[in-house]
């Protein structure tokens, strides 16, 4: 017993480890990210999501009509934590978390950010981890997925959940739940980490970090999964996000195996404006005073697609709450070729970037140089790493 509240000896650390769970996701605006079929949670609103019903807003807590806020501030009462009061004050009291940036392997998360200011920079990138024939039916096909917020405002999302299971709607809950609607990779419209011989609610994912890094000038994350190593023709994909800082994020997606395959990468945005600009397979992406630049450095059979609100076919759209949704900016490069194949992109505040050469090596490893208004990066990405290299 606990200020008044009794929570079971078993229940306690149960409930103060999802509090801390949600805590390392929260982006800098005090929203979490929507993960799976979850919605849009904010810790600044009067209410937790927009929901009009299948949202957190289920029941009512008499001391804040937010939900989220009214958890963390029962955990604090509970555990005596000030990271889970700065939440529940929305940082008016308490203390930010010490820890800046986290990664969770064994949940396929993994978190980097400049601190826990409204105005601080953040990246995610995740991929739920499922074992085969475990039942998945509120993931998402989202491995290797990538998130991103600049100085507090979000540039890259994840689309939502829209709906569930509707006959007359039913290829929205596919669409939201696709590949396409996530910052990931497609590889021929096969549907990741099915296997052929189990139902399609029992889909098999597995995702390996292979290094994870904070430093001052730099973090660098590089993960790969399985999702398409049950195709008739396997590939296997590479993932490599290095923030370059502050304002940097080049992604590397390394594609092996074997065949000739349809290769898709994805980038959904938050709503703004997205427009092609003068340069080869480059894109400017503008939501109020925030400008960042898109650019495709391998484009040797590259193409490009902007989708906003399409309907046939779907593309473009986020969905913040249960049976809402709204036009949102969406970016596809393609190309059709044999494994294995690399994808090269750099997301940067507009100006920033001078040139970029990217340069293949031996072994299926590649060489990017990048001159910017400030100094000078090489990265040099191998079959599980990548290795980072300023010159001043």
């Amino acid at each position: 017993m606990k200020n008044g509240i009794y929570v079971p000896p078993y229940m306690l650390p149960i409930l103060e480890r999802a509090a801390g769970f949600i805590v390392k996701l929260i982006k800098p605006d005090m929203s979490t990210p929507m993960v799976g079929d979850a919605d849009r949670n904010s810790l600044l609103t009067l209410r937790s999501d927009c929901s009009v019903y299948e949202g957190m807003n289920n029941t009512t807590d008499p001391a804040d009509e937010n939900e989220l806020r009214a958890f963390f501030r029962v955990m604090a009462e509970i555990t005596g934590r000030k990271d889970f009061l700065f939440f529940a004050t929305q940082g008016k009291e308490g203390k930010a978390p010490e820890e800046i940036c986290t990664s969770l392997p064994d949940a396929g998360y993994h978190v980097f950010r400049s601190g826990w200011g409204r105005n601080d920079s953040y990246f995610l990138v995740s991929g739920t981890i499922l074992e085969r024939g475990e039942n998945n039916v509120h993931s998402h096909y989202d491995a290797g997925h990538l998130e991103l917020q600049v100085e507090g405002q979000d540039v890259l999302i994840d689309t939502g959940r829209y709906l569930y299971s509707s006959e007359s709607q039913f290829d929205w809950r596919i669409y939201f739940s696709s590949t396409a609607a996530h910052n990931t990779i497609l590889v021929d419209d096969h549907v990741m980490g099915e296997h052929p011989d189990v139902i399609p609610t029992a889909r098999g994912v597995r995702m390996f970090c292979h290094r994870f890094e904070h430093g001052e000038q730099f973090d660098r994350l590089v993960i790969s999964h399985n999702g398409y190593a049950y195709m008739d023709e396997p590939v296997f994909h590479k993932r490599s996000v290095i923030w370059l800082k502050p304002d940097i994020w080049v992604v590397e997606d390394d594609l092996t195996g074997s065949g000739i395959h349809r290769l898709r990468q994805f980038f959904n945005f938050a709503p703004g404006k997205l427009k092609e600009t003068d340069k080869n397979q480059c894109y400017l992406y503008e939501n109020g005073k925030l400008r960042m630049e898109i650019q495709a450095v391998s484009c040797e059979g590259l193409t490009s697609m902007n989708y906003c609100g399409n309907e046939k076919p779907i593309g473009g759209w986020v969905s913040y709450g249960y049976a809402q949704k709204e036009p949102a900016p969406q970016l596809v490069y393609e190309k059709t070729c044999e494994v294995p194949a690399r994808f090269v992109t750099i997301i940067a505040r507009e100006g920033v970037i001078k040139t970029t050469r990217l340069t293949e090596l031996e072994s299926n490893h590649a060489e990017l140089q990048m001159e910017t208004i400030h100094n000078t990066w090489t990265l040099i990405f191998m079959e599980n790493d990548c290795s980072v290299t300023e010159v001043i």
